[in-house]
């Protein structure tokens, strides 16, 4: 145990890791007002407030002077920070060969994130586990490698079950760093976890890293090796200084890599095959954050844009290629926190914006700027991975079947138009993607963006380079376990924003806003575009709340549908459609029927490009309830 109390009293106001934006603390407010009874306590509330306030960064230095104020109208309040938030004086940090560890445990974090609704619907815990390295400094001194955990069907965000912090780019014994977790799910697996008087079986679902952790985790060797596939045997080949891998090897299973059929690929045992018995092939997923949106998008983007090869475009497309990214900023919906810009470097471009560009507005972009090899390329990427991100789509064999062939003739393709060693190894992992979401669903299943935006918040909760992981500790032990605040989940639909529209011949009262837990439709560009279950594209004009209490969305459908492009194929059998000429007449919807929300983009004066979101629950057809 350390004592730590005084590791951050010197930090004087240094706020530059605070969100100044009051959305979070909003949101939980209304949760305490909403659980409040009758008789509202001012004081109660007050601490409550003070407490959601202080633990999104502030510093303790404005916190303390706040109370100091507070405390001659309000006595009862405590005088500092650390009484407010409970911190605790001292955190359980033990030393490793090169650098500390603390454990927090899987138990505790069950304590916080189970309910009862979720046993009662999976009637057992299933965990996935996310690994990473967590740089904390630009000169990559520093680092953290957390261990963080999720229920499996993702109904929680994820939380800290260990984090290991070093000078060094990894730890240097892998059993230490997992020693405390191996010896955990030990004992969860083989007594259970007791909620509410009853035993639940704990089992892990999956380990979803990135491919350096993945390798250090299972023994096996890095993704420059010549046998670095994990899903197959195929043996890489040097090409102007590159590992490539432009063929196909037999299928690794379980029992291969228990045999060691391929010792090439392995570097040592691992203890989590060694003790926990886990399936080191079928157990461990290739995300498509690190595979697809950062391992391939970005390649291609930078093949394209800013390596000189045979594949490069001039630089008066370069420039109209930004500058129509640019504009179509404004037509991307409200779902996407990164909205197209003009950007200079595709080095600077995050995983979220790639993930948007290639199922989004790249598809345009590329068509107006970019050769139709290119163009070609390009779309049987695109079609592939649009298809496996989508719920709905993902769910019929042919349409996968088609995305595997699309995979395959991609990394064909793209070998042609811009060289053999673009082919690196997680190009090829393309390959495997299909037999992953055979398996586990849309890629959105087993996605590593959960966990990459956890880490960001793990770093934004540091307050200085003082004893980094003693301040995530105590940060962790403030909220609870809940460094992030969960979003605000609304039930059924609210409806804001009144509207005025003197042609309307529906009664009741008439809004701007519909805003449910899966997305936001409006009456204004970007978010007034919207696609029923018949198929139909319409544009939101009205909200009504009928007088016989039925939501009603009022609006004008496109009377014209064409495909968007038809190679690979039609681009209508996946929902993406070019529509033209507005019916002048505005119709009805009730709210009984099932709509997804669209992202539309102008082609020309008279039609536009309709794209169904695909990447989130928001692509799934619901059925929303008032």
């Amino acid at each position: 145990m350390e004592d730590d109390s005084q590791s951050e009293n010197d930090i004087s106001g240094n706020d530059n890791n605070v969100d100044w934006s009051t959305e979070n603390t909003q949101d939980s407010m209304e949760d305490i007002t909403d659980s409040e009874s009758d008789e509202f306590d001012e004081n109660v509330y007050l601490r409550m407030a003070l407490t959601e306030w202080a633990s999104h960064g502030v510093s303790k230095r404005k916190v303390n002077r706040l109370l100091s104020l507070l405390r001659k109208v309000h006595p009862e309040l405590p005088k500092t920070y650390v009484t407010l938030l409970n911190t605790p004086k001292t955190t359980a940090v033990s030393e490793i060969d090169n650098g500390h560890v603390w454990y927090k445990g899987i138990k505790r974090n069950l304590d916080s994130f189970l309910t009862q609704k979720y046993l009662n619907t999976h009637g057992q815990i299933r965990l996935d586990i996310s690994i990473d390295r967590l740089p904390l400094d630009s000169c990559g001194k520093l680092h953290f490698w957390p261990i963080l955990g999720s229920l499996a069907d993702k109904t929680c965000e994820p939380f800290i079950i260990s984090v290991y912090f070093g000078t060094e780019s990894k730890p240097s014994t892998l059993e230490q760093f997992l020693e405390e977790f191996i010896e955990e799910m030990e004992e969860l697996s083989t007594n259970g976890f007791e909620f509410n008087g009853h035993v639940y079986d704990v089992s892990i679902h999956n380990f979803i890293c990135d491919a350096p952790a993945r390798s250090f985790v299972k023994c096996t060797i890095g993704h420059n090796g010549l046998f670095s596939c994990e899903k197959c045997e195929v043996e890489g080949e040097w090409y102007h200084n590159r590992i490539v891998y432009l063929n196909n090897g037999q299928k690794r299973t379980d029992q291969s890599f228990i045999d060691r059929r391929n010792p090439e690929h392995h570097q040592g045992l691992s203890p989590l095959e060694e003790r926990l018995n886990v399936r080191m092939i079928s157990q461990f997923r290739l995300e498509y954050l690190h595979l697809v949106c950062i391992g391939v998008m970005k390649r291609f983007l930078m093949r394209l844009l800013e390596i000189r090869n045979r594949g490069k475009l001039r630089d008066e497309n370069i420039e109209a290629f930004k500058n129509t990214s640019a504009w179509i900023g404004q037509f991307i919906p409200r779902e996407f926190n990164r909205k197209p810009y003009r950007f200079k470097k595709v080095a600077h471009l995050k995983a979220t914006e790639l993930r948007r560009f290639l199922l989004y507005d790249g598809v345009k972009i590329m068509k107006d700027h970019t050769p139709n090899r290119i163009y070609h390329t390009f779309l049987l990427l695109y079609c592939s991975i649009y298809i496996l991100a989508s719920p709905l789509l993902v769910q019929n064999i042919a349409m996968r079947n088609a995305a595997k062939e699309f995979l395959n003739l991609f990394i064909q393709s793209s070998s042609h138009v811009f060289s053999r060693d673009f082919v690196v190894f997680n190009v090829h992992g393309l390959i495997h993607l299909v037999d992953e979401c055979d398996e586990h669903g849309s890629l959105d299943s087993f996605s590593a963006f959960p966990y990459e935006n956890y880490l960001k918040t793990i770093k934004q909760s540091l307050r200085s380079g003082y004893h980094p992981l003693q301040q995530l500790a105590r940060r962790d032990a403030e909220t609870n376990g809940r460094l992030s605040k969960p979003k605000n989940i609304i039930e059924g639909i609210q409806l804001t924003g009144n509207h005025i529209d003197s042609n309307e011949t529906v009664q009741g009262e008439h809004y701007t806003m519909l805003t449910s837990n899966k997305f936001t439709l409006s009456c204004v560009v970007p978010d007034h575009c919207f696609k029923t279950e018949n198929g139909s594209v319409v544009l939101l004009r009205n909200i009504v709340h009928s007088e016989d209490n039925v939501v009603i969305l009022r609006g004008q459908r496109f009377q014209i549908q064409n495909n968007y492009y038809q190679y690979p194929m039609d681009s209508s059998l996946i929902g993406i459609v070019l529509v033209s000429q507005l019916d002048e007449t505005v119709r009805s919807w009730e709210m009984n029927c099932a709509i997804m929300k669209c992202v539309l983009i102008p082609e020309n004066k008279e039609s536009y490009l309709c794209i169904p979101l695909a990447h989130s629950p928001s692509g799934i057809l619901w059925l929303l309830s008032f």
